[in-house]
């Protein structure tokens, strides 16, 4: 789409109120106006895509079955960390001590070998 959408909680309140950001579109009530695509996935089964894509899930309301997630965040060596006032990033860091634009050399940012 070429947009970068608001960052949303599980109860659709934005993460960050006045990021600049578009409003993340009503999908649920729209379904038809979108390319959704998904998955039956079984346990053990696994999705990755590219952070910027926009993804959710509709409510788990099973009295029996949880639904477990794992998120992992890949990024290149390049990277380097970027503090923005007044907002808020998930995962928060809050211990985080690394300064703006330093490399991501800290235990919060484990480096995973081949």
């Amino acid at each position: 789409w070429g947009k970068c959408f608001r960052p949303e909680r599980f109860d659709k309140k934005p993460l960050n109120e006045n990021d600049g950001l578009e409003q993340v579109p009503d999908i649920s009530n729209n379904r038809d106006a979108y390319d959704i695509i998904g998955w039956d996935l079984q346990p053990g089964d696994a999705v990755a895509f590219h952070f910027k894509t926009l993804h959710g899930a509709p409510a788990n309301h099973s009295k029996s079955e949880q639904r477990h997630a794992f998120s992992l965040r890949l990024i290149g060596d390049d990277v380097r960390f970027a503090r923005r006032e007044g907002i808020q990033t998930s995962p928060p860091f809050p211990d985080v001590k690394l300064q703006h634009g330093a490399i991501m050399d800290a235990p919060e940012f484990p480096l995973l070998l081949s």
